[in-house]
């Protein structure tokens, strides 16, 4: 999924990678890749590889997380997506669940305890929790 903002483009990978690329020059350029020299580098340019590779069409390199894990790490994005455009635990829960998942007994539903705790690992993710995906082979 990738989607277009005013700091430049946002892609989540099908393995629930997500980045930011910037753009590099004047209306249209070249996307550009900032990479931070520090001691994660090799996860970060991993992180590049998986990118070039679902742009390219490229079959993408083995993942050790199971097909639950990443929908969590998905669903979890897609709750910070969310929770950063300032909805709801309820909105978030319809994006989604779907609309008709969401009941009248809300305030008491497990469905609501489950999107909170997406938002909080969505949030843990942003803060750098993403780095122990990519140390575990994402």
């Amino acid at each position: 999924m990738t989607r277009e903002g005013e700091s430049g483009v946002h892609v989540r990978l099908p393995s629930g990678l997500q980045m930011r690329l910037g753009r590099g020059g004047e209306g249209g350029g070249p996307l550009a890749v900032l990479l931070t020299f520090d001691g994660e580098l090799g996860l970060r340019l991993r992180a590049v590889d998986a990118l070039e590779r679902t742009v390219s069409g490229r079959p993408a390199a083995s993942s050790q997380l199971t097909p639950l894990q990443r929908q969590r790490l998905a669903r979890s994005l897609c709750a910070l997506d969310g929770a950063l455009e300032g909805r709801s635990y309820r909105g978030i829960a319809e994006t989604i669940f779907g609309a008709e998942a969401v009941d009248e007994g809300w305030r008491t539903s497990s469905l609501r305890d489950v999107t909170i705790r997406l938002a909080r690992t969505g949030r843990a993710m942003m803060r750098g929790g993403y780095l122990a995906l990519l140390r575990r082979g994402l």
